[in-house]
């Protein structure tokens, strides 16, 4: 494949070429292809030269499956059934369709572990400006409500990145950057071993479910 298709690939697919800057990416990066059997040569993309900007998702002709959670239920949820070993680095990517009557707090995603409920988990509330306002919590620590898309009714492509090293998150709306900043304790990974459910809230280890009005494709 021609790295031009290559590169528009990943960008119709909100995605980017994977990048080897730091020595994690790189142990990241080799590893995923020993655990996948690829042996063939992948493009790597070169920071140092300009990129073109993703193409937003609204002007794409793509379909994908979705999770629709139409009303009011504790058992509108999904449960991703894998194992979670402890992580160092967390990305998590969904598109989401929000309900624009909905105006309650909401849980897009939340990673529970044995030995902390509130362990990873992505927010949303809406705003009296008429956006809906996305928070991340690490640890139990909530952090503030500032990343945002417009509460339009159309799908938004949302991305979170942790990394324990630096202790550094940030949140991507639609390909851009809405919100970073660093957590201060950066010695514990995130806990291995949880429970990884999209579209609610886990009061309780896998349990004590709240409801949510919205969709959710993961990606």
């Amino acid at each position: 494949m021609a790295y031009s298709r290559a590169e528009s690939f990943c960008r119709g697919q909100f995605s980017s070429l994977v990048t080897l800057d730091l020595l994690e990416d790189q142990e990241g990066a080799f590893e995923l292809l020993r655990q996948s059997g690829l042996h063939p040569p992948v493009w790597v993309k070169d920071q140092s030269k300009a990129s073109s900007k993703s193409i937003a998702l609204t002007k794409q002709y793509v379909h994908f499956p979705v999770l629709n959670f139409p009303k009011e239920s504790r058992e509108g949820f999904a449960r991703v059934n894998m194992f979670f070993p402890a992580l160092s680095t967390v990305s998590v990517c969904v598109r989401v369709q929000w309900d624009p009557e909905w105006n309650e707090v909401s849980t897009i995603f939340s990673y529970a572990a044995p030995v902390f409920t509130n362990e990873f988990q992505l927010r949303g509330q809406l705003d009296i400006h008429g956006r809906i306002l996305l928070a991340l919590i690490i640890h139990g620590k909530h952090l503030p409500y500032k990343a945002f898309f417009p509460n339009d009714g159309a799908w938004h492509h949302i991305c979170v990145t942790w990394r324990r090293s630096i202790g550094h998150w940030a949140i991507y709306v639609d390909g851009d950057t809405k919100d970073t900043g660093s957590v201060t304790d950066t010695s514990q990974d995130i806990h291995g071993d949880g429970i990884f459910i999209l579209g609610q809230d886990q009061d309780s280890f896998g349990g004590n479910l709240q409801s949510h009005f919205l969709e959710i494709s993961l990606t």
